[in-house]
């Protein structure tokens, strides 16, 4: 990630940079409201029903997280993309509309990515989780800096939007990732779901 911003500056320079560094902390910030402490807060309540034996009650927490977090990641990005010239002209520069376009997709994404590793980390399975780490810091790199060049060719304000359309993408490809790491591990979840012990209701 700290790797990222170097180069970069040198593909859309530091106008360019300046746009990418207006759109970036707004869409952090949404992601901060949206999903932050949540995937802590559901590997520990999945967790606790691990303990006991629970399997079905654990994912029907994930159920549950997931439901809720694919509304308020709907929500955070229809919000983001409706208000994102209001927005851009608020902080200094209504250039960075079409970088706070770009970026509004990864809210969605991020926030059902929270659910899946949540579930994962409650069940201490921690690889998915690492590997979808990785998977967005690496997608970044590579959609960011193609995009930022290819986007570039028409002047600064698409290098930018570029740059972070990269970040959704990689952000896709993540969730892409942990979803197939649920369905690679689902046999076995099944299973333990089917001998879960029931808990009255």
């Amino acid at each position: 990630g700290a790797f990222y911003r170097v180069p970069l500056t040198h593909i859309i320079g530091t106008d360019g940079m300046g746009l990418y560094q207006i759109a970036y902390p707004i869409y952090s910030f949404l992601v901060l409201l949206s999903s932050a402490g949540l995937p802590t807060a559901i590997s520990k309540l999945v967790a606790e029903r691990i303990v006991s034996g629970d399997y079905r009650g654990a994912h029907r927490v994930f159920q549950v997280a997931f439901q809720v977090l694919a509304v308020m990641g709907i929500a955070s990005t229809a919000f983001l993309a409706a208000l994102s010239y209001p927005l851009a002209v608020a902080v200094g520069d209504a250039r960075a509309m079409l970088s706070l376009l770009c970026l509004s997709p990864a809210l969605l994404f991020v926030s059902v990515i929270c659910a899946y590793r949540g579930y994962f980390q409650g069940l201490q399975q921690m690889v998915p989780t690492a590997l979808s780490q990785i998977i967005e810091q690496i997608g970044k790199l590579i959609f960011g800096f193609a995009l930022a060049m290819v986007m570039g060719k028409n002047g600064v304000v698409y290098a930018a939007a570029g740059a972070v359309l990269g970040v959704s993408i990689s952000e896709a490809i993540a969730l892409v990732g942990m979803i197939v790491a649920y369905n690679r591990h689902k046999p076995q979840l099944k299973k333990n779901i089917r001998a879960s012990i029931r808990r009255p209701k």
